[in-house]
């Protein structure tokens, strides 16, 4: 379940950013969950955001007719490469430096991790067949959705979601 306080926090970065014209690229965490935001859209850029089914991706819309001149054209497609590969170079960094500090958390903790959408570990998946939450260990889900022989549960009591076709597969949503 998405945390309120971070959804808030967001909204006000999406505000600020729009307000002075920035991109970002924004990690938010607390105790309860993460938010993330990639924001490439500013007007000095060519990325635009388009819906597609199941969520967005980012687009280059930069054709030349649409600027007055060629120079003007060619400036917006570079602040958009400096833009991109500047995140990129950064993104790099900040990977290396969470995996550096998760490898050392490793070493003294066992750690389970799944990111959303991943096929969960098979003790969660023996969890749900049993009506259990692997997150709060609470039993109780409320049936969403149905596809073909799946469903997406969401737990009574700490708002985890899944898609389960049980008793095989079940991924976090």
């Amino acid at each position: 379940m998405p945390d309120v306080k971070l959804k808030a926090a967001m909204e006000e970065i999406k505000t600020v950013l729009k307000n002075y014209d920035i991109c970002a690229i924004v990690l938010l965490s607390n105790q309860n969950g993460m938010e993330f935001l990639h924001e490439l859209t500013a007007t000095w850029t060519c990325a635009r955001i388009q819906e597609i089914p199941g969520g967005h991706e980012i687009r280059i819309k930069a054709k030349r007719e649409d600027f007055p001149t060629e120079e003007a054209h060619y400036k917006v497609l570079n602040d958009t490469v400096g833009t991109v590969f500047g995140f990129v170079d950064a993104l790099q960094y900040s990977q290396e430096q969470m995996m550096g500090l998760a490898k050392m958390l490793g070493k003294h903790f066992e750690i389970t991790h799944v990111t959303r959408g991943d096929k969960l570990p098979e003790r969660a998946i023996a969890f749900l067949n049993q009506d259990i939450c692997p997150d709060c260990k609470e039993s109780g889900f409320i049936q969403g959705p149905r596809g073909g022989n799946s469903v997406n549960i969401t737990c009574n009591h700490c708002g985890a979601r899944f898609n389960v076709c049980l008793p095989w597969f079940a991924e976090r949503i």
